[in-house]
């Protein structure tokens, strides 16, 4: 079984966060960097009337109370961080919780890379995320195995899974149902590999929608909806680095 690598960096700057209206902004420097999935940017908060509720520069050793993480802990493997940046390095699928629950209404940007350079652990593949999580359960103690999390009442979108042949929306009903809201598995839909994709997650009042580099990918209204819940950037077998993540609320 080959393992996957994920390199994940996170930091912050004051002079990047930026007011345009009503909605609180994170601007980031363009980084460059020769391998993984790359996050330029990531904004979490909820329009209109924002403040900072969350922000992490990731200047320590340790990754410390505000991040958890589920991941198989098998031989090879680690989750810690280096030089003002989070380094992902498993064999099996992992998740890494803000600990910090978000409000109902919330947004999250990022952008993500999936950087194929003919490395073992190469695949384009899984750019995925959990939010409005309703309970995560971090005492349980999971290997971050996927369907450990099919209880959960949360959020799911899975964006080229199966390698790079699915893009699903999900509901997880918080009783074992994992709810298809919708589908894509067109060419259109399909991931390119070293190419930047600019995700945007948002709740507002129900309505939970996808976009993906300014596309709509889905939209659909939850008669039923969630309350605030937590968030989560998922992956298996891929290899990222994820810049600053805000918290607006």
């Amino acid at each position: 079984l080959s393992g996957y690598y994920q390199q994940w960096e996170i930091h912050f700057s004051a002079k990047y966060l930026k007011q345009k209206g009503n909605t609180l902004s994170f601007v980031m420097k363009n980084l460059k960097h020769g391998a993984g999935i790359m996050y330029d940017a990531i904004r979490l908060g909820v329009a209109p009337q924002q403040k900072l509720v969350f922000q992490d520069d990731f200047s320590r050793n340790e990754l410390g109370e505000n991040w958890i993480s589920e991941w198989d802990k098998a031989k090879g493997s680690s989750v810690g961080l280096k030089d003002e940046k989070l380094w992902i390095d498993t064999e099996g699928g992992i998740s890494v919780w803000l600990n910090q629950k978000l409000p109902q209404n919330v947004r999250i940007e990022c952008t993500r890379k999936v950087v194929v350079e003919g490395k073992p652990n190469d695949r384009l593949s899984d750019l995925n995320f959990f939010w409005s999580c309703q309970n995560p359960k971090f005492e349980r103690k999971t290997d971050g195995n996927f369907a450990a999390y099919d209880s959960l009442a949360l959020y799911y979108v899975g964006i080229e899974g199966n390698y790079n042949s699915t893009t699903r929306l999900r509901k997880y009903d918080g009783r074992g149902e994992r709810v298809l809201w919708q589908e894509k598995n067109d060419k259109e839909h399909l991931l390119k590999e070293n190419t930047n994709y600019k995700v945007v997650l948002e709740v507002n009042k129900g309505q939970v929608s996808v976009w993906v580099n300014g596309k709509l990918y889905f939209t659909q209204k939850d008669p039923n909806p969630l309350g605030g819940g937590y968030f989560a950037i998922r992956s298996t077998k891929s290899r990222e680095i994820a810049p600053p993540i805000v918290t607006g609320k």
